[in-house]
C-alpha cells in the first residue's frame, strides 16, 4: 500500500513539473487517465485477479460497472490536481501556461467516458491482455493521427512551418463548438454518456462469455 501511495505522489509530482516545462496539460491527461486503465488490467492478469473476483458474493455486472465509476472518478481528481496546479502556478510564473475553463473541464470528463468506453471494452472483450493491448495501442496513435490533424486545422497552423504541440489545447473548445454547432457541450455530454453506457453493457455481456 505503501508503494502505492509513494506512486501517486511521484505521479502528481510529475505532472506539475511537465505543467510549469508548458507540456499541455490536455496531453498529460491524457497520458494518465489511460496508463491508469492499462495498468489496472495489466496487473489483474498479473495476478489472476479476475478468478478471486468472480468469487466474491458480488454479481459481474457490479463489478464491471465499479471499474467504469472509478475511471470517471479517477479523472475527476485528476483534473482537480491539475486545476490547482494551474493557478498555483499563475502566481508564480508569467508563462504560457494553458488553464481550463469550464469548458475544457466538461471535455476532458466526456473525452474519458469515450475513452474508457472505447478501451474497457477492447479489454473485456479479448482473452489476452496482450492482444487487448496491441489493438488498443493501435487505435490510439490512428486516433490521436486524426485528432492533432483536426485541431491543426481548426487553430489554422498549417501556415507555420512547425506545429507547435504546446498551443494544440485551446484547438479543443473550438473543435467541439465547430463540430457540434447546436449546444455543443450538452450535445456532447449526451452523446458521451449514451456511448460510456452503451459500453458498459457491451463490457457485461463480454465479461459474462469469459472463461475465468
Amino acid at each position: 500500500m505503501l508503494n502505492g501511495i509513494f506512486t501517486y505522489i511521484f505521479i502528481a509530482f510529475m505532472m506539475a513539473f511537465f505543467y510549469i516545462g508548458t507540456i499541455p496539460p490536455y496531453f498529460l491527461f491524457g497520458i494518465v487517465i489511460i496508463a491508469f486503465i492499462i495498468t489496472s488490467f495489466y496487473y489483474d492478469d498479473k495476478s489472476s485477479v479476475n478468478r478471486f473476483i468472480v468469487s466474491l458474493p458480488v454479481s459481474k455486472g457490479m463489478l464491471i460497472k465499479s471499474r467504469y465509476y472509478y475511471t470517471i472518478v479517477t479523472a475527476l481528481l485528476i483534473i482537480t490536481f491539475q486545476y490547482l496546479v494551474m493557478l498555483i502556478v499563475s502566481m508564480f510564473f508569467n508563462g504560457p501556461h494553458y488553464i481550463y475553463q469550464w469548458e475544457d473541464i466538461i471535455i476532458l470528463i466526456c473525452l474519458t467516458m469515450l475513452m474508457s468506453s472505447v478501451i474497457l471494452l477492447i479489454y473485456y472483450t479479448f482473452q489476452s491482455f496482450i492482444s487487448a493491448s496491441v489493438i488498443t495501442l493501435f487505435g490510439l496513435v490512428i486516433g490521436i493521427y486524426f485528432l492533432i490533424d483536426h485541431l491543426v486545422n481548426i487553430l489554422d497552423m498549417h501556415e507555420d512551418e512547425v506545429i507547435i504541440f504546446n498551443d494544440l489545447d485551446p484547438g479543443f473548445p473550438l473543435l467541439v463548438e465547430t463540430i457540434m454547432s447546436l449546444q455543443p457541450y450538452v450535445s456532447l455530454l449526451v452523446v458521451s454518456l449514451v456511448i460510456f453506457f452503451v459500453s458498459m453493457k457491451g463490457s457485461e455481456k463480454m465479461f459474462y462469455k469469459k472463461d475465468i
